[in-house]
């Protein structure tokens, strides 16, 4: 929890990213009480178990949240004994009606360290405005011990298997890094993948018993649905069988090796009874790593990046949905929500392993005559003067490179910071490189969003983008 400031705010963003006193209550604080602002990917209020997903949304009438206002959140893990461990921190805009559409807070909670199941009791998580001395907005939710697919507290009802994927000394691990010669940077995660679990049933827990593994393209929901197999669109690997420890965790066990044409997001998925089917009922359940949140990134290694020279990064980021199942857009109306995100593919810095980016809308200006020709002498660009602002956005926006999609405003709010219709490009600075805070694009380093091409999430080539569509996106 943070000490000292006096006001309260809500951001995207998740797990590996982070960086009050006499709050308003943001939610209830213990289970069972009260209206909830936050809540989990199944979209229960003021609970959370291993391995899920944190989110805030906000309708005008429930925070009373400033239309059009910035808004920060961090979340804290708790242990017994009073510690907090920061988890994840970042911004948000609010809508013109003070609403914040749903927005992850954290993913993979009770996974990363300081948050175990072992380390935390339960999340902090405080939301207060910097631009005003409101106060903070608090909560409290306690952690269960039960893994993030169930559902319920039926008597009969059995818990799903907890599974994730891990590196070679069994740490679990959210992105790993590939390239064409095996080299990746100290910091990095290089495959293959292993895989992790606990919280098997009994009845694999038998001498010899095993359980079949599957890694699978991302999917939002998987349950009671077929299991992708060989030769169908969605398998990469798998059925592959893994033992069963008598203590009901996974043996650890090697299941895939990813390679440059695998940069993307997955699932890990744990077959109990071995039929194909992701069964997910009352007395049978098994378990994946990416329902309702991705399981784990494979990103170019940046040794990969620096053998290429590649002194730009360009990609699209203007998004148009809070969901991930949106498109990556470049034109918008005055009526569209305009979102910006990255992950999966934040594919060019894995050496930074997902970390806080600010992240700024500038008044479009031409690649060759600006981005890439008015560099000072530490080779970055300033574009301080490009800024969007007075009033109408507030940048930068603090968030997650492995943050959902991130509202910045409406097309009409847009628009007004330009008097009207206009192109704009997107940069995103990493806290750790040049930028720091301030409004300078770093090539090589920073994401640069001036495509307008369909290049999807995928890193583009600026010499094979057409001059008419070297832009990042238009509202008109």
């Amino acid at each position: 929890m943070r000490a000292g400031l006096g006001i309260l705010v809500g951001v995207a963003l998740s797990v590996g990213c982070v960086g009050a006193d006499g709050g308003r209550p943001l939610g209830k604080t213990d289970y069972g009480s009260g209206s909830f602002a936050l809540e989990n990917s199944n979209r229960e209020t003021g609970v959370l178990r291993v391995g899920d997903s944190l989110r805030l949304f906000s309708t005008p009438d429930l925070l009373q949240l400033r239309a059009l206002a910035r808004y920060h959140f961090q979340v804290d893990a708790v242990d017994g004994d009073g510690n907090e461990t920061p988890v994840s921190e970042g911004d948000v805009v609010s809508r013109d009606d003070g609403s914040i559409p749903p927005t992850t807070l954290a993913h993979d909670i009770g996974d990363m360290a300081g948050a175990t199941e072992g380390d935390a009791d339960g999340f902090n998580v405080t939301l207060w405005s910097p631009d005003d001395l409101s106060d903070d907005y608090e909560a409290y939710i306690p952690l269960l011990r039960i893994p993030a697919l169930q559902g319920g507290w039926n008597v009969e009802e059995v818990d799903p298997p907890h599974v994730f994927a891990t590196n070679g000394d069994g740490t679990p691990t959210n992105s790993f890094a590939v390239s064409d010669d095996g080299v990746v940077d100290p910091g990095e995660t290089a495959g293959p993948v292993y895989v992790g679990g606990d919280g098997l049933p009994d009845f694999t827990t038998r001498e010899g018993a095993s359980v079949d593994v599957y890694v699978v393209r991302d999917r939002d929901t998987w349950q009671n649905l077929a299991i992708p197999q060989q030769g169908e669109q969605d398998h990469v690997a798998g059925p592959i069988q893994v033992a069963v420890r008598d203590d009901g965790s996974l043996e650890p066990t090697l299941i895939w090796q990813p390679t440059l044409d695998d940069v993307g997001i997955y699932d890990t998925m744990v077959d109990v009874d071995q039929d194909g089917i992701f069964d997910f009922e009352l007395g049978a359940k098994d378990g994946v790593d990416g329902e309702a949140k991705v399981g784990l990134t494979i990103q170019y290694s940046q040794a990969w990046v620096r053998a290429r020279q590649l002194r730009h990064i360009v990609m699209n980021i203007a998004f148009d949905s809070e969901s991930r199942g949106g498109e990556w857009s470049n034109t918008f109306t005055a009526a569209d929500s305009v979102y910006l995100y990255v992950n999966p593919d934040v594919t060019v810095r894995p050496d930074l392993n997902h970390k806080m980016v600010y992240k700024w809308i500038v008044r479009h200006q031409d690649f060759d005559n600006f981005w890439n020709a008015n560099m000072t002498g530490d080779g970055c660009v300033d574009f301080g003067d490009y800024v969007l602002g007075d009033g109408v956005l507030v940048p930068p926006q603090e968030g997650c490179t492995n943050s959902s999609p991130l509202h910045v405003g409406m097309g009409h709010d847009i628009m007004g910071a330009m008097n009207g219709p206009g192109e704009f490009d997107v940069v995103f600075t990493f806290k750790a490189g040049n930028g720091n805070g301030e409004p300078r694009y770093c090539p090589g380093v920073d994401i640069l969003d001036i495509t307008s091409a369909d290049t999807t999430e995928a890193l583009a080539n600026i010499t094979e983008i057409p001059f008419e569509q070297r832009v990042g996106f238009t509202v008109q």
